[in-house]
């Protein structure tokens, strides 16, 4: 074949690579099996194209769910994939975000890291130098940001390695790298110090907070939680009258439907918030963040100064009396800023050594929860994509030398479990950080702790 019957074949080839290429973008959703064929063929064609490769790995993603083979050969068949669009073009940052993620779901740490920093050091044009963890934590926030500039994936990459270190035991170093990148230090106090502010701070009065927005929960969760806290959870306190023990606060950017929805049983016991007024930050609020605003100045006013607040994540079910847990978590409050879940009972969370944020605890206009507030800022929102790792972030989650009160406390022995660990004995609340949610769950199930637990959501008798 001479020169210019080749270049001709070539661009054919080409033509019908990105033929069959953008055939299977079109089918991908309907039919990933069919779809992955036409990408097959695009890099049979071409194979030095490296969106080409990308493509067969999503789509062996996406046929993964629900193959009778399993997910393990089409995720191995993804792998490969996603390592030769890496090598074929390094900064190339999709097939590392899918590629770092597939690592994390197979729990390999040290290779989801190492493919990220990879991409990074190929866009910022360094060469490999050092231990991946000491080198992400020499860089300077302009330099992540300029990662992140590139391309908004990186920002998952990123939240990717997070996770990666936390479930390997490295949460410290984790920690650390986001406190160099953001420059943020956690104030250091005086042995007793917080403990005697606490103690002059403190009031009897409760509030029990939870925060709704967007779709993914409906009016029936507010009104579940809501009853399981005044029929279970706390039915031995005062809720009415002028002066209640306990009251309920429902923060949402839907409060007059809200107010329409409220059964008459909650009237006079539920107080509905609107989102919308809530800070002057000017922040676009977005995801699970809208916890962090309950940490501002404009929140403690609503809150009521010196309140214990109890927060609760909306797909939380309470199965009997609260009463140890706000007593434990009062008194974790002489020694700390918040008290929080510890990851240790949560099956999905992977790790023993961090917290979960389902469930808060918290007194209203304490200095040290308003300057986490003010730590908010651009950069967070874009290199920190987990609200539980800002807490561990802008907290102190243990002691030292220079600080003997720990400004985060992770209760281990809480009374709360999740779904996949709880098993109708002592705890009082039940926490769906996965599948399934509280509303997917049947009152007539075969299996005991779901029919429990989907009575209770429902209000339905026994």
């Amino acid at each position: 074949m001479d020169e210019r019957a080749q270049r001709l074949a070539e661009l054919l080839a080409k033509r019908q690579a990105r033929e069959l290429n953008e055939a299977g973008r079109r089918m991908l959703c309907a039919d990933p099996g069919r779809a992955l064929e036409r990408f097959e063929q695009a890099v049979a064609l071409v194979p030095a194209k490296a969106e080409y490769h990308h493509n067969c790995g999503v789509a062996c993603l996406e046929a993964a769910v629900g193959s009778p083979l399993g997910r393990g050969p089409l995720e191995e068949r993804a792998e490969r994939a996603f390592h030769a669009a890496a090598r074929l073009k390094p900064d190339f940052v999709a097939p590392v975000a899918n590629l770092s993620g597939l690592l994390l779901r197979r729990r390999e740490w040290d290779r989801t890291t190492g493919c990220v920093c990879d991409c990074m050091r190929h866009i910022l044009q360094v060469p490999p130098a050092g231990e991946d963890v000491a080198w992400l934590a020499s860089l300077a926030l302009g330099d992540v940001l300029r990662c992140v500039e590139r391309d908004p994936l990186v920002s998952q990459c990123i939240s990717n390695v997070a996770t990666a270190l936390r479930m390997g035991g490295k949460t410290t170093e984790a920690v650390s790298v986001w406190r160099n990148w953001l420059g943020i230090r956690p104030p250091a106090r005086e042995a007793g110090q917080e403990a005697s502010a606490s103690a002059e701070a403190s009031t009897d009065q409760l509030v029990v907070v939870c925060v709704k927005w967007g779709t993914k929960y409906d009016n029936s969760y507010v009104i579940a939680l809501a009853r399981g806290m005044l029929q279970r959870g706390l039915s031995d306190r005062e809720w009415r009258g002028e002066d209640p023990e306990c009251s309920f606060l429902c923060l949402t950017d839907k409060p007059t439907e809200l107010l329409e929805a409220l059964p008459e049983d909650l009237l006079g016991v539920v107080r509905v918030g609107d989102l919308a007024g809530l800070d002057s930050s000017g922040v676009e609020w977005k995801g699970w963040w809208q916890k962090a605003r309950l940490f501002s100045p404009e929140a403690s006013c609503l809150l009521g100064t010196a309140a214990t607040v109890l927060f609760c994540d909306l797909d939380v079910i309470v199965t009997g009396s609260l009463a140890p847990f706000v007593a434990a978590a009062r008194a974790s409050l002489e020694r700390g800023d918040l008290v929080s879940l510890s990851t240790s009972r949560i099956a999905c969370e992977a790790r023993v050594d961090g917290v979960n944020s389902s469930v808060m605890v918290w007194r209203s206009g304490n200095p040290a929860v308003g300057h986490a507030f003010s730590l908010l800022h651009g950069a967070v929102f874009e290199l920190v994509q987990r609200f539980d790792h800002w807490l561990e972030i802008v907290f102190d989650l243990t002691s030292s030398p220079t600080q003997l009160f720990p400004a985060l406390v992770a209760l281990e022995d809480a009374g709360v479990a999740d779904f996949e660990s709880f098993s109708s004995g002592h705890d009082a609340l039940v926490a769906f950080p996965l599948q399934p949610k509280p509303h997917e769950l049947s009152p007539d199930s075969a299996e005991r702790r779901e029919r429990m637990l989907a009575r209770l959501f429902f209000n339905v008798e026994a």
